[in-house]
C-alpha cells in the first residue's frame, strides 16, 4: 500500500479534483433530456428502452443506457465521471510509459485544466452529457494501449475481450466510432505490410469495431439525424465553410494548451540543429501568449479591446487567410516533431495517436463542436508529454513548482465557475420548492435564474421543459420562464393606450410604432411596458412593439387595436 501511494498518490488527488467538480455540476442538456424519459424504470427496462431508442432517436445504445442509468444516481455519476477522467490521464501517460513520472502527471493535469471554455462546459462539467465522449474516449485509449503494446501469444479469450472492448467503444458517439474503426483498419494493414501476415489481435479489434458500426450507423434515428444536420447543403460547401471553424476550435480556442506545447518543443530543440523550427516555435509561443494576454485584458480597456479585435480579425478569425495558415502550420509541426525527433516504437505510437485524433476531428465539419475534440485534445497532451519527458532540464524542481502554481491558478478558475453554478442551482431549487407550495392553475408560471454561458450549455432553454418538469416532478401545465428571457402573455388595450404583459424578471426597453392604413403615424422608444396614446374611437390601428433585452436581442410583437366607446 505504501508503494502504491508513493507511485500513484497524484492520481488520487486528480480523482478528488474531478469528483468535486462532478458533485457541484448542475444537471441539464439534450442528453439529460433523453435520460429523463425513463429514469424511473428498472435496470432491465432501461436496457430495453435504450434499444428502443435505436429505432427512433439514434444508434448510440450504450450512450443512451448510461445516460438513463447514471441520471438516476447522481453521486454514482460523480464517482464514475471522476474515475473516467483519472483513468484517461493514466492511460494517456501509460502509452508513452510515463504514468509514474510525477512531472508528467502534473503537466498532463495542467493541460487538461487548460482546455477551452467550450470543451470544459461540454465535457468536463456537463452532467450526463459528457458520458457520450468521456467513456468511449477512455475505452479507445484502453484499446489503443493494448493494440500498441501487444504480447507475442494470446489466449482465445483475449481476442473476444478486445472485440468486445472495441464494439462497446463504437456504441456511444459517431465521430469517435469512425476514429477507432479507421485506426484498427490502418493498423491491420500496416502490420500486415511490416510482418507479412495478418495480426489476429488487431483483426479481432477491427471485427468488434465493424459490429459496433453496423449497429450504430444502421439506426433509422441516425439517418434522420444526419439528414437534419446537413440541411440539404452539399458536402463540398460544408467542408469549405466549416473546416476553418474546426481548425479554430482545435487550436485558437485552446491557445493555452498550444502555448505549453510550443514551450516544450523549444526546450526539446535547444540542442538540436534545426534553426527554422526553433524560430517557428518562438514565433508561435510569442504570438499565442500575446493574443491571450490581449484577450484577457480586453474587457477592461476599450483601446485594448479594439486592438485585440483587429488582431483577431487578421490572425485568429477562423476564415482569415493568416488564421488558416497558422492553424495548419501548428498541425504540420506535430508531424515534423513526430517523424523527425521520435524513434522506433515511440514514433509508431505517436503517429498512431496523431492519425487517431485527425480522423476523429474530420466529421466535425458536419457539426462543429468542442466536445468532439476529446481525442484531439488528449493526443496533443500525450505528444507534448512525450517530448517533455525527453527534454533535458537541469533544475526540474523549479519546473515542478511552476506547474503546481499554474494548476492552482486553473483550479481557482474552476472554483469560480462551479461556485457560480452552485449558487444558481440553490436559487433554482428554492424557487422550485416555493412554486410547488404556491402552485395553482392560475399561478402556474415558474421564473428561474439563468446560468452564465461559460458555466454549462443547454441549461437556459425551453426545449428541455418536458425533461425539466419530469426531473423535478412539476405539474404538466407549468410555464417555465428564464430570468433573461420572457414569455409574452397578452396586450391590454384601452382608450389611453396599450400595456404589454410579459412573464419574466428581465429588464427591457420598448420601441412602439403605431400604424394606420399601413403608414406609421407615431413612434416612441421607452423603458415602460405601457404606451400612452389616445386612440380614436371606431378606428383600427396596428401597433408594432419591438421588445429589446439588455443583451441586445429583440422580439417583435404586433397587435391590432380597435377601441370603441
Amino acid at each position: 500500500m505504501k508503494k502504491f501511494l508513493k507511485d500513484y498518490y497524484l492520481y488520487i488527488v486528480i480523482f478528488l479534483i474531478f469528483l468535486t467538480i462532478g458533485l457541484f455540476v448542475p444537471a441539464g442538456g439534450d442528453d439529460w433530456e433523453i435520460s429523463g424519459w425513463y429514469n424511473d424504470a428498472g435496470l432491465f427496462k432501461l436496457l430495453c428502452k435504450s434499444i428502443e431508442s435505436w429505432n427512433i432517436f439514434n444508434g448510440r445504445i450504450l450512450n443512451n443506457f448510461f445516460d438513463m442509468f447514471l441520471s438516476k444516481y447522481e453521486v454514482l455519476w460523480a464517482f464514475v465521471s471522476a474515475l473516467i477522467q483519472t483513468l484517461t490521464i493514466f492511460l494517456s501517460l501509460k502509452i508513452i510509459k510515463q504514468e509514474k513520472n510525477k512531472k508528467n502527471i502534473l503537466l498532463c493535469l495542467l493541460m487538461i485544466l487548460s482546455v477551452s471554455v467550450g470543451f470544459r462546459r461540454e465535457v468536463q462539467i456537463h452532467k450526463i452529457g459528457n458520458i457520450s465522449y468521456s467513456i468511449p474516449a477512455c475505452l479507445i485509449f484502453i484499446a489503443s494501449y493494448l493494440l500498441l503494446n501487444k504480447k507475442k501469444l494470446y489466449e482465445k479469450k483475449d481476442y473476444l475481450i478486445i472485440s468486445f472492448l472495441t464494439m462497446c467503444s463504437c456504441l456511444f458517439i459517431e465521430n469517435l466510432t469512425m476514429a477507432i474503426t479507421a485506426m484498427s483498419g490502418l493498423l491491420l494493414i500496416y502490420e500486415y505490410k511490416k510482418n507479412k501476415k495478418l495480426d489476429k489481435y488487431t483483426l479481432f479489434a477491427l471485427i468488434g469495431c465493424l459490429i459496433g458500426c453496423l449497429i450504430l450507423f444502421s439506426s433509422p434515428g441516425f439517418l434522420n439525424r444526419y439528414n437534419s444536420t446537413t440541411g440539404g447543403t452539399g458536402i463540398i460547401e460544408i467542408i469549405r465553410t466549416q473546416t476553418p471553424i474546426v481548425f479554430s476550435q482545435i487550436i485558437t480556442e485552446n491557445s493555452i494548451i498550444f502555448i505549453i506545447y510550443s514551450l516544450v518543443c523549444i526546450n526539446f530543440l535547444k540542442k538540436k540543429k534545426n534553426l527554422p523550427l526553433k524560430i517557428y516555435f518562438y514565433f508561435i509561443s510569442f504570438f499565442l501568449i500575446f493574443a491571450l494576454a490581449l484577450e484577457c485584458y480586453a474587457p477592461y480597456n476599450f483601446n485594448v479591446k479594439s486592438f485585440y479585435s483587429n488582431i483577431y480579425n487578421y490572425f485568429l478569425k477562423p476564415n482569415s487567410i493568416f488564421g488558416i495558415i497558422i492553424n495548419i502550420s501548428i498541425l504540420v509541426s506535430f508531424l515534423i516533431m513526430i517523424l523527425k525527433y521520435s524513434k522506433g516504437k515511440s514514433k509508431e505510437n505517436l503517429s498512431y495517436l496523431f492519425l487517431l485524433s485527425m480522423i476523429s476531428a474530420a466529421p466535425m465539419v458536419l457539426s462543429p463542436g468542442s466536445r468532439n475534440l476529446i481525442l484531439v485534445i488528449y493526443s496533443v497532451i500525450i505528444i507534448t508529454n512525450h517530448f517533455y519527458s525527453e527534454t533535458e532540464i537541469k533544475n526540474y524542481s523549479i519546473v515542478k513548482w511552476i506547474i503546481i502554481s499554474t494548476i492552482i491558478f486553473r483550479l481557482e478558475d474552476y472554483h469560480y465557475v462551479l461556485n457560480k453554478a452552485h449558487l444558481v442551482e440553490m436559487d433554482r431549487l428554492k424557487k422550485i420548492d416555493d412554486y410547488k407550495i404556491n402552485y395553482s392553475s392560475s399561478n402556474n408560471v415558474l421564473i428561474l435564474p439563468t446560468y452564465d454561458i461559460e458555466i454549462i450549455q443547454n441549461l437556459n432553454s425551453n426545449i428541455y421543459d418536458p425533461a425539466f418538469k419530469k426531473y423535478y416532478r412539476l405539474p404538466e401545465d407549468t410555464l417555465i420562464v428564464y430570468a433573461d428571457e420572457f414569455m409574452y402573455k397578452e396586450t391590454i388595450v384601452n382608450k389611453d393606450g396599450i400595456e404589454i404583459v410579459l412573464l419574466g424578471d428581465g429588464d427591457y426597453s420598448y420601441k412602439y410604432d403605431v400604424l394606420e392604413d399601413g403608414k406609421i403615424i407615431y413612434s416612441e422608444e421607452s423603458d415602460s411596458n405601457k404606451l400612452n396614446y389616445n386612440f380614436e374611437s371606431g378606428k383600427r390601428y396596428i401597433v408594432n412593439t419591438r421588445i429589446i433585452r439588455l443583451n441586445g436581442s429583440m422580439n417583435n410583437r404586433s397587435v391590432e387595436v380597435y377601441y370603441e366607446e
